[in-house]
């Protein structure tokens, strides 16, 4: 058992030691972190949406990929809290984006739009709590994301 254990923590190793940080405002004010290799199946390496500035107005896009040091990432995650009490008006999460954290977008006042892509899974609890504003939802996805707490395990 010891063995299998370690084992399986030495072969995640190389991934967890490759996971690079990207954290540059030339980016519209969205920051990621960049990893090699993905869970999701067809995608080589991807990012998740870590943070945003506060003070971002107007429309949103998050892109579909970011590069960094000449490496292309899908984006794929946006983490919990990541757009927590931020100004913008409208948010459009791109196709391959999969899952959306719990409280991602708590307390964004303003945000009155919100048009999320077709490949989306998981939406988390709350994850549009104090968006009183919010009035035009759109999900491209063919089949209904989960709407429910994050658990990794199952």
């Amino acid at each position: 058992m010891k063995q299998h254990l370690l084992f399986s923590i030495m072969a995640l190793l190389p991934m967890l030691a490759s996971a690079q940080n990207l954290r540059e405002e030339g980016l519209n004010g969205i920051y990621y972190t960049c990893y090699e290799g993905s869970w999701y199946e067809g995608v080589e390496h991807e990012a998740y949406v870590k943070a945003a500035d506060k003070d971002l107005t107007g429309t949103v896009v998050i892109p579909e990929t970011v590069t960094q040091n000449g490496m292309v990432y899908t984006v794929t995650v946006i983490d919990e809290n990541a757009f927590q009490d931020c100004q913008f008006s409208e948010i459009v999460i791109p196709d391959g984006v999969r899952s959306m954290g719990e409280e991602a977008f708590d307390g964004c006042k303003n945000l009155t739009a919100v048009y999320i892509g077709k490949n989306i899974e998981h939406i988390g609890e709350d994850c549009f709590s104090g968006c009183n504003a919010l009035c035009d939802f759109t999900i491209l996805a063919a089949l209904p994301p989960k709407a429910s707490r994050y658990d990794p395990i199952d």
